[in-house]
């Protein structure tokens, strides 16, 4: 099983006094999709990324990143792979700040999380069946944006399977 430290990708950081649509243009590029807000002293104001933004709803030309930002959980080398684990599944975070000697040096993706969890002896033999959503998260192809946004909100999901008049699945659609 990997470490944690073996799962960190490169940062890319963000000024809490910056205007929230300078993040989202920056979350568009970002490999990992999601940005570190940063405090004027170096600490850290928290993680923006597209859930976050989900219900969002002022204006991002006025709106700091630091009221938009939201606090995650911060690893380190001394975090352990099932610790990690426990952070993602208890936030919505897509990424954890990783610091080394109070200095951030990268993320930690949900991405590379779930990959610690598919190598582990506890899910190896396990089936989809037991660990998949029994709540139809589903909308049609004629269902506007806005009613698709409060169906994920309703249900607690950032995806929605999309299906044509016979209720064949045509595609997926997310936050």
């Amino acid at each position: 099983m990997q470490s944690v430290p073996e799962l960190v990708e490169p940062a890319e950081t963000i000024s809490s006094e910056a205007h929230l649509s300078k993040a989202i243009s920056q979350i568009k590029s970002s490999s990992v999709h999601a940005l570190v807000v940063l405090n004027s002293d170096e600490g850290i104001a928290g993680v923006i990324d597209s859930r976050c933004l989900l219900d969002f709803q002022q204006n991002a030309d006025f709106t700091k990143c630091k009221t938009v930002a939201v606090k995650t959980p911060v690893v380190s080398e001394k975090t352990t792979p099932e610790e990690l684990v426990t952070y993602f599944l208890s936030s919505e975070a897509r990424v954890l700040p990783y610091f080394v000697k109070g200095a951030l040096k990268g993320v930690v993706t949900r991405t590379a999380a779930l990959k610690l969890i598919s190598g582990s002896s506890a899910v190896r033999e396990a089936k989809v069946g037991e660990f998949m959503s029994r709540t139809p998260a589903m909308v049609g192809e004629g269902t506007s944006i806005q009613s698709a946004r409060k169906k994920m909100r309703e249900l607690g999901v950032y995806h929605l399977a999309i299906t044509d008049k016979s209720g064949k699945l045509t595609g997926v659609i997310s936050s």
